[in-house]
């Protein structure tokens, strides 16, 4: 019956179409039928084959106001802003949406006397039962376009530094990831190489790559090692703080939707990713981006269920005593809006949470945010980080060190080498705080790894700062601790004697990396 509906309202569309062709009679019947094809794509959504299209038959007609319109509406909606404003400038008398559309070119542009004054033709000539877009919309468009003027005039202090060449490459380089002493980069790449093929929009698929920071250097970036990539879009979407979890999202087969898998990294390579819970993973929604927490006890990932609160929503599960995720609990309006929440990243400390957003108070797209964990489990109001960590265009996918001192972020910049390129923020202006401590828990006499609980406490206040698990698999762990701060360290391992450290480091010291080894005896007996 939907598709009856849908076949129906297509037709009448078009039939529609056919009408207003009569104006243009500088097409021959064969371009208009490419035009009615064109068309056909453009209100089923597939922009990419519309623009396709409607440019094969353009210069027959440059003047024909509805071909523009539908031009510069399917390449904004592709992301290609700056191409689209000149046919939105040549369609605004077919459709009045033209202005709208034109004023969030100009605001991605930083042109914010245009955006005012499209905004205003838009709410001069708006047609009511033509237009796509709420006055709530132009309500939020007029709160970005002054928001955005105000923050750029006030910007943070901050070097914002391009990977290089050994990381981005003349295609696109997007969704970084970090461990937490920034030694791992995991991003995704949609550049060619031997084993990828090109999607049915004429661009490679998305594979995972990995680099690895050698003396201070990134070096080389890599296919990752393992299973992780397919002949399907795989995206790095999280990592856990050790480097050793990967989260992934991966498209289905006829390439419309896709779910989240996880990966372990074991033996020097990434086993092949598992399908994630049922509770996280939807089937009448997507899951496009996750974060997991110190201790592996928290997951956070967004969706656009329908029941939350518009669009897309952050979530969480907790692991239950059984092993399993618990029910996914939406994050609450503090966090949620009626506008698209995306990409968390929960910081190591387990209460700093970071994400993308086009609500709160927002410079246009999306934004980056910061908002913090209360005690009582609710979370205050998030955040924006300013300019020029954020812009008038789409900024998501952040990450940021432990210790708060570098971000990292994909964007389209002029001096990248070409898409989308991955940068460091050097923060000149934050303090130094929580820094990353590697250690290692190993057998007295067999010098063998073992795994344990370690509870770190700080010892002038006596609160537990966090209970840490070493792996079995090779006796790592990471912790935090803050400059100046003395804790004490207890270890417990079954058969093994209880040990107690207690350490302390200054704020010079922290900046250099620290790897602890501790050594357990076996009681006696064991």
């Amino acid at each position: 019956m939907r598709r009856v509906q849908f076949i129906l309202i297509i037709s009448i569309l078009l039939g529609a179409n056919v009408k207003l062709l009569a104006q243009s009679k500088k097409y021959n019947k064969e371009e208009k039928n490419t035009f009615l094809d064109a068309d056909s794509y453009y209100v089923y959504g597939d922009f990419y084959t519309a623009v396709k299209l409607f440019k094969q038959i353009y210069t027959a007609d440059e003047d024909f106001q509805e071909i523009n319109f539908k031009l510069g509406d399917a390449l904004f909606q592709l992301g290609e802003k700056d191409e689209a404003l000149t046919y939105l400038q040549k369609g605004q008398y077919f459709n009045t949406d033209s202005y709208f559309l034109m004023a969030r070119v100009y605001l991605s542009q930083n042109e914010f006397e245009q955006a005012r004054s499209a905004i205003q033709d838009f709410e001069k000539y708006r047609d009511e039962k033509q237009t796509n877009y709420s006055g709530e919309l132009i309500k939020r468009l007029k709160s970005n376009v002054e928001f955005a003027e105000k923050q750029i005039g006030s910007p943070e202090l901050l070097n914002i530094i391009n990977l290089g060449d050994a990381i981005n490459s003349e295609h696109d380089e997007y969704v970084p990831l970090i461990s937490s002493d920034e030694t791992l980069l995991l991003f995704t790449s949609r550049r060619l190489h031997s084993e990828n093929k090109l999607d049915p929009t004429g661009r490679p698929y998305e594979d995972v790559y990995e680099s690895h920071k050698v003396k201070g250097v990134w070096q080389k970036a890599n296919l990752l090692k393992g299973e992780v990539n397919t002949n399907l879009h795989d995206a790095s979407v999280g990592l856990s703080p050790d480097g050793k979890r990967l989260y992934t999202f991966r498209t289905n087969e006829n390439l419309i939707g896709g779910d989240l898998y996880e990966s372990l990294y074991l033996n020097g390579a990434w086993t092949t990713p598992i399908r994630m819970s049922e509770k996280i993973n939807n089937y009448e929604s997507i899951e496009p981006s996750a974060s997991i927490s110190l201790d592996g006890q928290t997951f956070y990932f967004s969706s656009n269920r329908a029941v939350g609160f518009g669009g897309f929503d952050l979530y969480r599960v907790v692991k239950l005593p059984n092993g399993e995720w618990s029910e996914a609990l939406n994050l609450g309006e503090e966090i949620n809006t009626p506008f698209d929440e995306d990409a968390p990243f929960i910081h190591p400390d387990g209460k700093s949470l970071y994400f993308s957003s086009k609500g709160h108070d927002n410079m246009g797209g999306f934004d980056l945010f910061k908002s913090e964990q209360l005690e009582d489990g609710s979370w205050n109001k998030p955040e924006n980080l300013g300019y020029p960590t954020n812009t008038t265009e789409d900024d998501i996918y952040f990450v940021i060190s432990a210790n708060e001192q570098h971000g990292y972020y994909a964007s389209e910049k002029e001096d990248g080498f070409g898409g989308h390129d991955i940068y460091r923020i050097d923060y000149l202006e934050k303090k130094l705080r929580q820094s990353v401590i590697k250690a290692k828990l190993m057998d007295e006499t067999l010098e063998v790894p073992l795994a344990g609980e370690i509870s770190l406490v700080e010892v002038e206040s006596g609160d537990l700062v966090g209970i840490y698990q070493a792996s079995k698999d090779d006796g790592e762990f990471i912790f935090l601790v803050n400059p100046n701060v003395s804790y004490q360290l207890t270890i417990q391992v079954e058969g093994y004697e209880e040990k107690k450290e207690t350490i302390q480091y200054k704020t010079k010291e922290l900046l250099e990396e620290h790897f602890l080894k501790f050594s357990l005896k076996a009681k006696q007996g064991q």
